[in-house]
């Protein structure tokens, strides 16, 4: 079904289930990191000019900050759960991104494809977030 959506529209299913996965983030320290990810990977699907590299470094940055940290701080077995479907809704879109842009993704999604998306319902699945 999703075969014949465009990038974005695929990424669009994975900021929808980043949004439903937000509820059990928002709470966290790290909550403003995941708001701040989402809306960037929101805006990126609605259009607008958000570079791969915005996107890709919400994951992790230079200064050593993003959400892969956030979830290895996490305590609560749930929400590192919801943590983990989280960053994989945010690889996702931003490998959409660098494949829009015509570049390599970053070495960061060498793991990242098409087929992540599969793995992003199960994550989210077990985060109990459907």
């Amino acid at each position: 079904m999703l075969e014949q959506s465009s990038a974005r529209q695929r990424a669009a299913v994975a900021v929808t289930l980043g949004h439903k996965l937000l509820a059990l983030l928002a709470v966290e320290v790290d909550g403003a990191l995941a708001l701040d990810a989402l809306a960037d990977a929101q805006r990126w699907v609605d259009g607008a000019a958000i570079t791969a590299q915005t996107l890709t470094d919400h994951l992790v940055n230079e200064r050593e900050e993003g959400l892969l940290l956030a979830e290895q701080r996490c305590t609560d077995e749930r929400r590192k759960l919801a943590w983990i479907a989280f960053e994989t809704a945010i690889a996702y879109v931003a490998w959409q991104a660098w494949n829009a842009q015509g570049e390599w993704p970053a070495a960061l999604l060498s793991e990242v494809g098409e087929d992540t998306l599969d793995l992003l319902r199960e994550q989210a699945d077990a985060a109990g977030v459907r």
